[in-house]
């Protein structure tokens, strides 16, 4: 291998409540998902969509009693396992060699995405890079930079009526309607994504990997350093206009399904090392057509301004970057 060459490797805080009615617990959760948003809106079932009741057939079959086999119970529909062809790249530039690696937010642990030989990337690294510290994180911060502006049409006249009805019945127990009102379009999809991923995952969704690497590294004594600030993560999503974001937030709320399916399809591109596949996914050109903005502010404008560090970093070797896999693929991917 050239030196340079990459190659891809692999075969308790109380609880408080602010003025929008959402916890600071809840808030450092929600922060963790920001992420997810680049790479897909998703959906699943909830309360305000409840599965329809037929009376029952007085020709069918009785019940098992005890003692018969019932039936065999549905497959989780996100499939657990290791990743076949982990999205783990090596720079072999200097003695001890750098790694980037790509990471999904939801659905897939991090000993599932480095298994094998491929988790002794992060063995001892001279530094961890990620895209933000979770010690940062200022939930109070996050609120406030979620706000919409004075004078700006809330939320619920941004959306046809029956969807805030829907969106609303959906979050109530994240949210009061009030505070909901007062939220940009992104945030509320941050909070519906939060609730539907958790039931996707029947409600024990794995850790995202990117917390459980800062994890390791701070337990093994490892340096940690972030691309950015939180506040920089959020001006980021507040430079997207409200209008694509709400564009986005109807999506969601009109389509469950096909939101649903395209999540699915991005896990098991992932879990495959497929990237061309995943590529396509993320960087759907129908997408990005509708929503120009969102794509440039949060993929284009991040990877120019990550770039100038990670190669001061990589000169030096031994960094471990571990950042959404949708920053590294792509014409403008790190």
């Amino acid at each position: 291998m050239r030196p340079g060459e990459l190659r891809l490797l692999g075969p308790e805080r109380l609880p408080t409540e602010d003025a929008f009615g959402i916890t600071s617990a809840m808030a450092h959760r929600l922060t963790h998902l920001f992420a997810l948003l680049l790479v897909a809106w998703t959906g699943c079932p909830s309360p305000s969509h409840p599965a329809p009741v037929f009376e029952p057939d007085p020709n069918a079959s009785p019940p098992p009693t005890v003692g018969q086999e019932e039936a065999a119970p549905e497959p989780p529909r996100v499939q657990r396992g290791a990743v076949r062809r982990p999205f783990l790249y090596a720079v072999r530039n200097t003695e001890q060699p750098s790694y980037l690696f790509g990471t999904v937010h939801v659905g897939v642990s991090l000993e599932e995405a480095l298994p094998g030989q491929a988790f002794e990337a992060l063995a001892a690294p001279r530094v961890v890079i990620v895209e933000i510290d979770p010690a940062t994180l200022s939930p109070r911060a996050l609120l406030e930079g979620a706000r919409l502006p004075r004078r700006a049409p809330t939320l619920d006249e941004r959306l046809p009526s029956l969807l805030w009805h829907d969106l609303t019945e959906e979050l109530s127990g994240l949210v009061p309607t009030e505070g909901l009102r007062q939220l940009r379009p992104w945030f509320a999809m941050v909070l519906l994504m939060q609730k539907r991923v958790a039931e996707l995952h029947e409600g024990s969704p794995p850790t995202a990997m990117d917390l459980s690497i800062v994890q390791y590294a701070r337990e093994q004594g490892i340096e940690v350093a972030a691309l950015e600030r939180v506040r920089d993560q959020i001006a980021a999503f507040n430079g997207v206009p409200d209008e694509e974001t709400t564009r986005a937030l109807v999506e969601m709320l009109e389509d469950r399904e096909e939101a649903e399916q395209k999540l699915l399809a991005m896990l098991e591109a992932y879990r495959s090392g497929d990237e061309q596949r995943l590529e396509q996914i993320v960087f759907d050109p129908e997408e990005m057509e509708a929503a120009p903005t969102m794509f440039e502010r949060l993929f284009t404008r991040r990877n120019a301004a990550w770039l100038p560090r990670l190669e001061r970093e990589l000169e030096q070797g031994g960094a471990f970057v571990a950042v959404g896999a949708g920053h590294l693929l792509g014409e403008q991917g790190l």
